[in-house]
């Protein structure tokens, strides 16, 4: 789940369009599996959810260029990528919401995102504007934590018998591609460094079935990317010491190898 590098596409089967696909590329796109697409959305005749259903259906390999797009249509197209249940791989998509998510929860995000869509008026504009969807991004995001917990057998012998949490049974209750967010290497450490804010919650059918795409939550929340469930996962093992942890990242040249 690893940021593409687009640069490593090979120059000739690099192709920049808009959708709808004219029948030749449609042809040329079935005939060379190899193509990556550069889809416009500026000058693409769909938008919203048709966008991102259309880009599904045809399960094109592709990413998501906004040069030229208008706000509102930036603003339409990312508030449905928070709200649908239907997965989508792009990358810049889920780099927008990640900062989107940071900056709600008042986290700098200016050393890490430096070519963003938006202005900080505009950031702060769509957050106001959808409120709502950030708090339940923000509540899932940190009941993971919960699920992690709830997942290891030590730990959740000791919490079961002290703790117990409101279930949330209605799969519609969140747009899907939050899980996404787990991929982006550092998103968790810098995500976790913020204070919680809501009500810690079980979703039982988010963290029991396998509704991401025919794949279970944990597929998507133990990915390679999400260092700091490794980290935790490390130290529960005896395998990192907390107190050494703790030093090296204080002062990494007095930890030695």
């Amino acid at each position: 789940m690893a940021i593409r590098d687009l640069s490593l596409i090979d120059e000739k089967n690099f192709r920049q369009t808009a959708v709808p696909l004219q029948v030749d590329t449609i042809k040329e796109f079935f005939e060379n599996k190899n193509l990556f697409f550069l889809i416009d959305y500026g000058t693409s005749q769909i938008k919203g959810s048709m966008f991102l259903t259309y880009l599904s259906n045809l399960d094109l390999p592709c990413e998501i260029s906004f040069v030229g797009a208008s706000l509102e249509d930036k603003f339409q197209l990312i508030k449905v990528y928070m709200e649908t249940r239907n997965i989508n791989s792009s990358d810049i998509l889920k780099l927008v919401v990640a900062e989107l998510i940071l900056t709600y929860k008042k986290f700098d995000t200016t050393p890490f995102f430096r070519k963003s869509i938006f202005t900080v008026e505009e950031k702060n504009e769509f957050i106001s504007q959808n409120i709502d969807i950030f708090k339940k991004w923000d509540q899932f995001l940190c009941s993971s934590m919960m699920y992690y917990i709830l997942s290891n057998k030590g730990l959740n012998d000791i919490l079961k018998s002290e703790t117990q949490f409101r279930e949330i049974n209605d799969p519609l209750w969140i747009g899907l591609n939050v899980v996404n967010l787990y991929g982006l290497p550092g998103f968790t450490e810098m995500f976790f460094s913020t204070p919680l804010q809501e009500e810690i919650l079980y979703f039982k059918p988010h963290f029991e079935d396998y509704m991401f795409k025919g794949k279970n939550f944990f597929y998507y929340f133990g990915c390679a990317e999400n260092t700091l469930l490794h980290v935790m996962n490390a130290s529960i093992a005896g395998d990192i010491n907390p107190a050494e942890l703790i030093r090296f990242v204080r002062s990494p040249d007095e930890v030695s190898t």
